[in-house]
């Protein structure tokens, strides 16, 4: 008799978890947009150190929870003029509790290439507006799952300013915890480091096999991959992409319908057949 009692229990739990799992996964969750322009909820967002993501601070102004979502494509447009937006790469969505505020952490790149970057004190307006074109990049499988979040930057810096490929600014691409394993890994100093920094066109100067050694220790931290000792100075100078890297954003843009060869970085560029600079130079064109 126990044993019937305990599995009529078990049997009506486990349909009231199938029925309120079934629930919440057909829930449909309300845009933060829509939610905000009607009244239900308030926002304020912010930028965070990383860059890569930003905390938007809902208010729920209703008498129960609610399903958000913050599309992929939504802009975060800066409340200072001189400070680039904020564009959302990934449908991100949240329970908010009633009449509570919760902070929700979402995946963004920054847009406007000329400005300044964010940092963890700038203010975003209360709005998030749509924009079709990031849409379309976030909505692209080989950016979502790009190597790394550089890539998914400079794709849309170069789909949405378009530079040239001296005007592409640089990005953070290893930590200080990186670079002291680096310096274990490849038995140097610090000032060997620091000396790269300095002058980063000695790292033309390495020899096959200290290149080989380099490329290993970065493909065991998941830095970005060199291929050749031009991808390493440029790293050095100015932490700007790496030829692997460009092939990665061309691919991208590729697959979300665009031209590649309709941005400056990518355009053809005449056979230059003078054998006499030796100097270092930005990363050239991928073509």
């Amino acid at each position: 008799m126990k044993k019937q009692k305990l599995l009529i229990l078990l049997t009506s739990l486990a349909l009231v978890l199938f029925v309120l799992g079934g629930t919440l996964a057909n829930e449909t969750p309300i845009p933060i947009a829509h939610a905000a322009a009607t009244g239900l909820v308030s926002f304020v967002s912010r930028a965070t150190d990383s860059l890569s993501e930003a905390e938007i601070s809902v208010h729920n102004h209703t008498d129960h929870d609610l399903f958000l979502v913050i599309p992929a494509g939504s802009v975060l447009a800066s409340e200072d003029r001189s400070v680039q937006s904020l564009g959302v790469i990934k449908d991100t969505t949240a329970r908010v509790p009633a009449r509570s505020t919760k902070t929700i952490l979402v995946p963004v790149v920054c847009i406007d290439m000329e400005l300044d970057q964010p940092n963890s004190s700038s203010v975003f307006a209360s709005e998030a507006t749509r924009l079709p074109p990031l849409a379309r990049l976030a909505a692209t499988a080989s950016f979502q799952s790009a190597s790394s979040w550089r890539v998914q930057q400079f794709a849309v810096w170069i789909a949405f300013s378009d530079p040239a490929p001296d005007e592409l600014p640089g990005l953070s691409w290893a930590s200080d915890d990186d670079f002291a394993i680096l310096t274990l890994l490849l038995g140097i100093d610090d000032t060997e480091i620091a000396t790269l920094m300095l002058f980063p066109g000695l790292a033309l100067m390495m020899s096959d096999e200290e290149l080989a050694l380099w490329q290993q220790a970065f493909t065991l931290l998941n830095l970005p991959t060199i291929q050749n000792s031009v991808d390493l100075a440029v790293l050095f100078a100015y932490g700007g992409p790496t030829s692997a890297e460009l092939a990665e954003v061309r691919n991208i843009l590729e697959n979300a319908g665009f031209t590649p060869t309709q941005f400056k970085i990518f355009a053809p560029t005449p056979t230059d057949s003078s054998d006499d600079n030796d100097g270092f130079e930005s990363p050239k064109p991928v073509t």
